[in-house]
């Protein structure tokens, strides 16, 4: 799967084709507040949110939208990760110092924890605008989950990034196994693995698992080592999570992940021809695939979302739009939360998620097939959120795996370390 904040960048260069593409059709009605409504975005800026945009502007004329983008485009490639880091402790301090002021701010998840602790945004629960629908008891109780830190609300999702694996049937059928099923285990695949490499040992044509999200060093997420049922407790050192680490680097070795030459990819399109090649037995998608990539077709595909690990399965990331603690137009601030997530707008429009039990009210879900349906409702209803402090972000962004083969790693003083330096973070 493509690198998080690569998909991030391409995506927002579609916004301004979107934002201007995509208008609402209906009557305009007339607006009861007036004003400016200031909008800082230092997360990814979807295309979700570019459609919201869309339409209230056209519903809301006499309200005028200040959007500020404090975004990372412009990082330099090279350096990208340290670079995104250095940029959100810098919004960080401008907001905590009070030079970045807003009504509403949209960032990722990562970041919640210290804007919450630090007065920086407010807690949604407490207002009355916002939380009859996030009572609503038709709203999946896991997406009010992945907005949550310490029992508060700190946003509402404009993305989730839950991902899921499209099978490629027609691969299966070559290397003459069946497909997996939703709620397969990384032992699962790890038998595959041993499958297909058999098969490639006299193929014409080498057949791989799925294109990694970055490159070789990340055969593994460190990630799925938290206890996501059990309030995010660190289980490194487990005999389980070493024989994941131990299975995942043993797939490596095989080679059976595609690593295409260039890993920076010179176009969009570039990017998607590798992620979809019919050498991959999984095309691994984000739910936001099925609907922003014309070149590639879902509709028809079988998709089940990941392997579990250790009983888990792998949490979901968002991006969240979240109330400034000092706004400086609350009632217009709210009433557009207010109005994102009303079942009347979500049902109608929504096309990157879908936060509410009954699917299939969903417009957009109306031509998709019930395989796809399931996933989209198993997804939402299984995966967690992960959310932690930024500076446990940064630590886990700054461990490398161990390199060389699988025999010669010793993973449980690597797990150890791990099992530490997290107990020193979360601590």
């Amino acid at each position: 799967m493509l690198n998080t904040p690569v998909l991030f960048s391409l995506i927002l260069s579609f916004i301004v084709f979107f934002v201007s593409g995509c208008r609402n059709q209906e009557q305009n009605n007339e607006s009861s507040h007036s004003g400016i409504l200031t909008i800082v975005v230092m997360g990814p800026y979807s295309c979700e949110f570019a459609k919201y945009i869309s339409i209230y502007n056209d519903e809301n004329p006499n309200i005028t939208l200040n959007i500020i983008e404090h975004n990372h485009d412009n990082i330099d490639n090279e350096n990208h990760e340290d670079n995104e880091e250095n940029h959100y402790h810098e919004i960080y301090e401008r907001f905590r110092t009070g030079e970045i002021q807003a009504d509403l701010i949209i960032m990722s998840t990562s970041s919640i924890a210290s804007f919450l602790n630090d007065g920086i945004i407010a807690d949604l629960s407490l207002f009355e605008s916002v939380k009859p629908h996030i009572d609503n008891p038709n709203i999946f109780d896991e997406v009010i989950r992945l907005c949550m830190y310490d029992d508060r609300i700190a946003g509402i999702p404009l993305n989730i990034f839950y991902s899921g694996l499209a099978i490629n049937e027609e691969l299966f059928a070559k290397v003459e196994t069946a497909p997996p099923t939703a709620g397969w285990s990384y032992d699962d695949y790890y038998e595959l693995a041993l499958i297909v490499n058999e098969y490639n040992k006299t193929a014409a044509t080498r057949v791989y698992m799925l294109l990694p999200s970055r490159t070789a060093e990340n055969y593994a997420a460190v990630t799925r080592g938290f206890d996501l049922k059990n309030n995010y407790k660190p289980l490194f050192n487990t005999a389980e999570f070493v024989d994941y680490l131990r299975k995942a680097k043993a797939v490596d070795d095989m080679g059976l992940y595609y690593y295409p030459d260039h890993i920076a990819f010179s176009s969009f399109e570039d990017a998607i021809n590798a992620k979809y090649g019919d050498n991959l037995l999984f095309h691994e998608i984000i739910y936001a695939d099925l609907h922003n990539y014309s070149s590639v077709k879902f509709i028809d595909k079988n998709i089940i979302p990941a392997p579990t690990i250790m009983g888990q399965q792998p949490y979901a990331d968002a991006v969240l739009l979240c109330l400034s603690a000092n706004p400086i137009n609350s009632k217009i601030a709210e009433s557009f939360i207010a109005g994102f997530l009303s079942e009347e707008y979500q049902y109608k429009n929504a096309f990157e998620m879908q936060i509410y039990r009954d699917v299939n009210k969903y417009d957009i879900l109306s031509t998709y097939s019930p395989q796809t349906i399931e996933w989209i409702r198993t997804v939402t209803e299984t995966y967690c959120a992960l959310i932690l402090p930024l500076d446990v972000w940064d630590w886990i962004n700054s461990i490398a795996l161990p390199q060389g083969k699988a025999d010669t790693i010793n993973f449980e003083q690597f797990t150890e370390d791990l099992q530490a330096g997290a107990l020193m973070y979360l601590d």
